[in-house]
């Protein structure tokens, strides 16, 4: 594997579905060898299996000197066996990564000889990292099943709508683009639920602005990414206005007028101009001679008064001789407290960029929940014009969920409810049947 900028951290967006693994992913880089040695990455197609797996191999080559060694299954597929000179290559390596390691397990030439080729790494400390659509249990018995089948596991789930969501908006954002709810909502119609639907909506919509088109309506998302044309795509030159007609505008605008519901023509302000006062003052004419006189005077004047000054006392606050090497501030960081620092700082702000992505789920999160009442709602308001009267109490007794719902979003009635996810119980007037009782002589 080589040095390379595609694929990394960098562009590794982290969300709830993928926290697990990146965790861990970023445990292994810290503790090579060491930690979760083996370690499979487990997901369904196009979660970003694969892409975690370089960011991780090119973590490793940037803070380690060793080698970082990748095998892909559809590489193996057109050969018939692995090169005779791997043991060479495994002994000055520190990270193996196998991607689409099921493909290899399922083929029983390839995964005894990667059996093999796995087994004599971990032998020499080397770490193994791996991808799968499934868990190594299911596969194939095989040298390279015994050696994985217990190997540590994390998940790679799919991508929520929220989560989706939440990119679209921070990606809008940085390509200087206000998008609402509704603008979200139609790029997320249009891509479905995945990461690269996403990501081709978002180089549509940045090819778009970079071309001057404007996108003011939701309707405009869709016509984009449909490869229609709207009916004010396309920049419209503005007419020429002369010197004349831009003065009236401005005078107009800036004159003292109050408009009224009771004068369609507005109320003008009148005033009176400011009587100017005579000023016969006239300022001092100064020669070069007095001048130069002056800049004398002064020069005579600031030595005498820096002669004069005496070095105040030391304050307790001074720092003893023999301690002052502890402030100097003059020294240089070493190579290695330059790394430490820069980590401690990635760190920090990783921590940051993690809890303000988490914020912003949330928000994401409650977003769509306001948007899917609303239609609810909507939806109840077309069914109250027509409804009899067991519909009314069906709508009642949805009205009280959409209360509740809302309560849950507000940040205020947040104690009235004990958790998001526990179960609605609500009494549904609906199910409420009416029952008879004997009485006295009756029974």
């Amino acid at each position: 594997l080589t040095m390379s900028q595609r694929k990394t951290f960098k562009q590794w967006n982290v969300n709830t579905e993928n926290m697990h693994a990146t965790k861990t992913c970023e445990s292994i880089i810290d503790h090579l060898g060491r930690r979760h040695n083996p370690h499979v990455i487990v997901g369904s197609p196009e979660v970003g299996k694969s892409h975690l797996l370089h960011a991780t191999g090119q973590s490793a080559l940037r803070y380690y000197d060793d080698d970082v060694r990748i095998l892909r299954a559809s590489e193996l597929a057109s050969s018939d066996s692995i090169p005779s000179d791997w043991h060479e290559s495994i002994a000055s390596t520190s990270l193996l990564l196998i991607d689409d390691a099921h493909l290899i397990a399922r083929n029983e030439k390839h995964a005894q000889s990667i059996g093999h080729l796995v087994d004599y790494a971990l032998n020499l400390g080397v770490h193994v990292l791996c991808t799968s659509l499934e868990n190594p249990r299911d596969w194939p018995s095989s040298r390279l099943w015994e050696l994985l089948n217990q190997a540590s596991i994390s998940t790679l789930y799919s991508v929520s709508e929220a989560s989706l969501a939440m990119h679209i908006k921070h990606q809008a954002s940085l390509m200087g683009m206000l998008f609402e709810d509704a603008h979200t909502m139609e790029v997320l119609n249009h891509s479905g639920i995945s990461w690269r639907g996403v990501e081709a909506s978002l180089s549509t919509l940045e090819d778009a602005r970079d071309s001057g088109r404007k996108l003011l309506d939701p309707e405009d998302v869709t016509l984009l990414l449909q490869g229609q044309i709207s009916d004010h795509s396309e920049p419209r030159e503005d007419s020429p206005n002369s010197s004349i007609t831009l003065a009236s505008d401005i005078f107009k605008r800036a004159s003292d007028v109050v408009y009224s519901d009771v004068d369609v023509g507005g109320i003008e302000l009148h005033t009176t101009a400011l009587e100017e006062q005579e000023d016969d003052w006239e300022p001092t004419i100064v020669t070069a001679e007095e001048l130069s006189s002056a800049n004398d005077m002064l020069e005579m004047h600031l030595k005498t008064t820096l002669d004069e000054l005496t070095p105040e006392a030391p304050t307790v606050l001074d720092v003893d001789s023999r301690d002052r090497h502890l402030t100097h501030q003059m020294g240089h960081l070493g190579d290695k407290d330059v790394g430490r620092a820069a980590d401690v700082l990635a760190g920090i702000d990783i921590s940051i960029d993690k809890a303000l992505s988490e914020r912003e789920r949330i928000v994401a999160s409650d977003e769509l929940r306001l948007r899917h009442l609303e239609l609810m709602m909507e939806n109840l308001l077309q069914r109250t014009e027509h409804a009899d009267m067991d519909e009314l109490i069906s709508i009642t007794d949805e009205l009280r969920f959409i209360q509740h719902e809302l309560g849950l979003v507000s940040e205020d009635s947040m104690e009235a409810f004990e958790a998001e996810d526990e179960e609605l119980k609500v009494a549904r007037l609906s199910t409420i049947k009416p029952t008879t009782r004997l009485m006295g002589e009756e029974e």
